[in-house]
C-alpha cells in the first residue's frame, strides 16, 4: 500500500567548438502510504506540460454506514 514517485533528468550540454561539456543529472524520489479503501489496480497518472496528475480511486463501500440522530432533551 505504498505509492512511489521517481522521476530521472540528464542533460548534456556541449558548445559549438567541443571544448568543454557539462553533464547534469537530477533525480526526485518520493513514497506516500496509501490507505486500504485505494483500489491500487486502478490508479491512473498522466504528465502534461511539467505537470504530474495522479488519480487515485476509492473502493466503494458495501454497505454505506447508517447516520443516527440522537435527540437531547
Amino acid at each position: 500500500n505504498v505509492l512511489s514517485v521517481s522521476a530521472e533528468n540528464k542533460e548534456e550540454s556541449k558548445e559549438d567548438t567541443f571544448k568543454m561539456r557539462e553533464f547534469n543529472y537530477h533525480s526526485f524520489s518520493r513514497s506516500f502510504r496509501l490507505p486500504k479503501e485505494i483500489e491500487g489496480e486502478k490508479i491512473i497518472a498522466s504528465h502534461e506540460n511539467g505537470v504530474l496528475s495522479i488519480e487515485i480511486p476509492k473502493r466503494e463501500k458495501a454497505e454505506e454506514e447508517k447516520k443516527k440522530s440522537i435527540t437531547i432533551s
